[in-house]
């Protein structure tokens, strides 16, 4: 890959899905290519050759997918738009474990943690909910009371804080590890379109 990154050209495609691609991710050594679909599948392709290894079937409503491997990249974890999450065995390509985990109509699919631990979505009523999956416990409620629209989430490449985008040109950083709901004022970003 990295010939071709340097000699700015197209070194490889992976067909295969039969929608818009919407999630992407390399596995830690760069051999794999993991991507989620709003067709509802997961595919996953060895990098070197663009061959499908495996896919991860969502069924006929399961509604747009992210995925990311696990911390040991044993398993593939599977967040759809509905907030089903699916946990799926990479060797025999059979899942391990499924669960419904939010509480609310989602706006938009949820974001999983770089390790696959933690997912984050934004529902309808304004409010980012983060929950341990494994444990199938939610462990941190964000509420905006403000006319603020959450646009946008990430996690930090810990899973210590989780970033969000919203309406009205400021983005926070949240704590997981805290309580309250006030962003840590230390890592609230205002006004960012007068910024260059």
């Amino acid at each position: 890959l990295e010939r071709g990154f340097v000699s700015n050209r197209l070194i490889r495609s992976f067909p295969g899905h039969t929608e818009s691609v919407g999630s992407v991710v390399f596995s830690k050594d760069g051999a794999l290519v993991l991507t989620g679909s709003i067709d509802g599948d997961v595919q996953l392709f060895r990098t070197d050759t663009s061959a499908l290894i495996a896919t991860f079937d969502g069924g006929e409503e399961a509604g747009a997918a992210t995925a990311v491997f696990s911390g040991d990249e044993k398993q593939v974890i599977v967040a759809r738009t509905g907030g089903q999450i699916a946990v799926w065995d990479v060797a025999s390509r059979a899942i391990v474990d499924q669960k419904a985990l939010f509480t609310a109509e989602l706006f938009g699919k949820p974001i999983l943690s770089a390790d696959g631990a933690l997912a984050a979505a934004a529902t309808s009523q304004n409010v980012v909910e983060v929950w341990n999956i494994a444990e199938a416990r939610r462990i941190r409620t964000i509420t905006y009371g403000d006319n603020r629209a959450i646009l946008s989430l990430a996690f930090s490449p810990d899973a210590q804080f989780v970033l969000l985008g919203t309406t009205g040109a400021r983005a926070d950083v949240w704590s997981l590890s805290g309580g309250g709901n006030a962003p840590d004022e230390s890592y609230t970003f205002s006004d960012m379109s007068a910024k260059s």
